[in-house]
């Protein structure tokens, strides 16, 4: 396959924050627990919304807390979302790349729809296995690029249109499955999907018709060029996270008046404490509140809706 410099670089700064993450995984526990929460939370959310499944915070998270079952089809798809996403982020080790376990995710992601299943073309069915069967090939071998086998194979799954208008919304769930097995590990705790969807929405809380599963890639090459930065845009959002939780003279008023200067739309204190994850519910409260008396936020909304931006 051939490269270009622009390439080549991408791969090599993603292969050096790749080589960081040790140091990422040996902090508190407890931390990491809370930061991996806010990402499944992230991964959930926008990866439903890059394919017009919408739902309110408040609900995501009775859903993904088990707190409540679903009443609807739109939070039948979140549940079927959420359950595959847990099942890769705890079992991804033990999943291989075939055309059963790739069933297998779709089925777990759609509550059961074996009619799918039953109808897909053989020929489609047998490129599949084909495609896996070289993709695990070619990653038994030590001299493989492994970032660009893995977009590679994506590439090629989104063109199949196997699983019809559910493709891309698995191909979501597969890009974290390969990206895990092979160690690289950022989108556990930083949501790839939360940067593409603010790409796609220029800030809106929903995407346009003509946006959702958008797929305008022309070549490989393109569409790796663009999931390259994405993840570093993730290694880099990880990276400073860990540098202002690190970072002892960095008050609690300061992260949340961060958090909220760096969204383009205002955000809720629910979705506060996520993407805070080492700070307690009552700091961040108090760290508004003051935020507020400064006159440097305000309010948005009321009662359940209320949200919270910079003034």
């Amino acid at each position: 396959m051939e490269y270009n410099g622009n390439l080549v670089r991408l791969m090599t700064e993603i292969h050096e924050y790749k080589g960081k993450q040790i140091i990422y995984l040996q902090y508190n526990n407890k931390t990491l627990e809370k930061l991996k929460f806010a990402a499944l939370f992230h991964n959930v959310k926008y990866g439903c919304a890059l394919s017009g499944i919408n739902i309110s915070e408040t609900k995501l998270l009775q859903l993904l807390h088990y707190k409540k079952g679903f009443d609807n089809e739109i939070e039948a798809q979140v549940c079927g979302y959420r359950d595959a996403t847990v099942l890769i982020n705890e079992d991804y080790e033990f999943i291989d790349i075939n055309y059963h376990s790739i069933v297998n995710l779709y089925l777990e992601m759609t509550l059961g729809d074996t009619e799918t299943i039953e109808v897909i073309a053989d020929d489609k069915k047998q490129c599949l296995i084909r495609r896996c069967n070289e993709y695990n090939d070619k990653m038994n071998h030590k001299s493989v690029n492994i970032l660009t086998e893995i977009f590679e194979f994506m590439y090629q799954f989104i063109q199949s249109d196997i699983f019809g208008k559910r493709t891309m919304l698995l191909s979501r769930l597969l890009m974290q499955l390969l990206l895990f097995k092979s160690n690289i590990l950022v989108t556990q705790y930083q949501s790839i999907d939360r940067l593409i969807f603010l790409d796609r929405s220029n800030g809106k809380q929903k995407l346009r018709k003509k946006q959702v599963d958008l797929f305008n890639f022309q070549s490989v090459l393109s569409f790796q060029d663009y999931y390259f930065m994405k993840l570093i845009e993730s290694y880099e959002a990880l990276d400073y996270n860990f540098q202002l939780i690190l970072d002892t003279n960095i008050t609690p008023k300061y992260r949340v008046l961060n958090v909220l200067n760096r969204s383009f739309d205002p955000i809720s204190r629910s979705e506060l404490e996520i993407m805070l994850a080492d700070i307690s519910r009552k700091t961040i409260e108090r760290a508004l509140v003051q935020l507020q008396k400064e006159v440097l936020i305000e309010k948005v909304g009321q009662g359940k809706a209320t949200k919270y931006k910079v003034k």
